[in-house]
């Protein structure tokens, strides 16, 4: 094993609320669990954590612009042993509009998973610590995780979508993945039809 540098798999979606209580309902038959990260970590039910998606949900598909409300899911996802599991947080998206950046922004959800693990060391220099490959001290974890990223992929797309630059619209290739009933209800919301945004994915 050796050292690594610390950082996150990653992977970035928007479902429609029913589809997104499909994924967590397979998370939970993994075995795991959804605590906010706040003091005392409560834990929530998938009924909760969908609430709390549906905010950031209807601020994309609503037919006039919602109440500015928040857009967080600062949840963590873990396992009863280990302790250490997935992060579960809602991220943003910036988008020009004419000769400038919009003053709204694409919220999305992003799933991560620590590709680090941290091992504390002691030298004649004093104590410190390093990282190593968290699949090689947690190896049934990194698995579930890629079912789950499979399980995103198989109903989604790569989000695609043209927005007004400085000359014209032009098409942006965010990291983001879209399933195709989010695109046909996203594309119809007041977000795209105020910033004159153009859906290409599944056209």
């Amino acid at each position: 094993m050796g050292t690594i540098k610390t950082g996150f798999w990653k992977i970035n979606f928007i479902l429609t609320p029913i589809e997104f209580k499909e994924l967590l309902n397979s998370c939970v038959q993994k075995g795991m669990a959804f605590h906010l990260r706040t003091y005392g970590h409560p834990e929530h039910t998938v009924v909760q954590v969908i609430d709390t998606y549906m905010n950031a949900y209807q601020f994309l598909t609503s037919s006039e612009k919602p109440p500015q409300t928040s857009l967080a899911l600062p949840y963590s996802m873990s396992f009863p042993k280990p302790f250490i599991g997935f992060s579960l947080n809602t991220d943003r998206l910036r988008f020009p509009y004419d000769r400038q950046w919009a003053d709204a922004e694409i919220p999305f959800v992003q799933l991560t998973y620590q590709k680090g693990f941290s091992i504390d060391l002691e030298d004649e220099k004093g104590k410190y610590f390093i990282y190593e490959d968290i699949r090689e001290h947690q190896p049934t974890i990194y698995p579930i995780f890629e079912n789950l990223a499979s399980e995103i992929k198989r109903i989604t797309k790569p989000l695609r979508f043209e927005a007004r630059g400085i000359d014209g619209y032009e098409q942006l290739k965010p990291p983001i993945r879209i399933s195709e009933q989010a695109a046909h209800e996203v594309k119809e919301g007041w977000l795209f039809k105020a910033y004159q945004l153009q859906m290409k994915s599944y056209n």
